[in-house]
């Protein structure tokens, strides 16, 4: 008898180790996905924030059919294509960002519909043809910008005055 009950508190034991185990495991697995949606989160509040601060910086009729960037005198043009290179550096942070899984699916397509949506209109067109000839965007988000507006470039306007335009930052 003795026998059997040292058994018995030796599988105890070992049930204890394996369910101690499998507690473990959840909690670090729990722990670890907090902590990515909490990343996740931040680069969202992030980026968000940074987008409003963006946008508050443009004229209040960049959205207009008939913005003409180039109508702009040198300190207007200077200010907008500032806050445009900070809008597109934000687009390529946000499309390298979803490359490497830090930005789920279905924020990417949220985020990719707002660049579309900018580039309908003029204003944004015209700078990122400035911008994408005076500035080197990486490949991949270059090649993904020429698959939204594949236009990209064909402005005849833009192309007679991308020598002219300043784009410090």
């Amino acid at each position: 008898m003795d026998y059997h009950y040292a058994n018995f508190i030796e599988f105890i034991i070992m049930l204890a180790a394996v369910i101690t185990v499998i507690v473990a495991i959840y909690s670090l697995r729990t722990s670890i996905k907090q902590n990515n949606d909490q990343m996740r989160l931040s680069f969202f509040t992030d980026y968000t924030k940074r987008y409003q601060e963006i946008m508050l910086g443009f004229p209040f009729d960049i959205g207009n059919p008939d913005f003409d960037i180039h109508a702009l005198d040198d300190k207007q043009k200077d200010m907008v294509l500032k806050y445009m290179r900070a809008y597109y550096d934000l687009c390529s942070e946000e499309y390298y960002q979803f490359q490497k899984k830090n930005i789920d699916k279905a924020t990417w397509v949220e985020w990719e519909e707002g660049i579309k949506d900018s580039l309908s209109k003029k204003g944004f067109r015209d700078a990122w043809d400035i911008l994408s000839f005076n500035a080197k965007y990486y490949e991949d988000f270059t090649s993904l910008m020429k698959k939204i507006n594949p236009n990209s470039g064909n402005n005849k306007h833009s192309k007679n005055n991308r020598s002219n335009s300043r784009t410090e930052a």
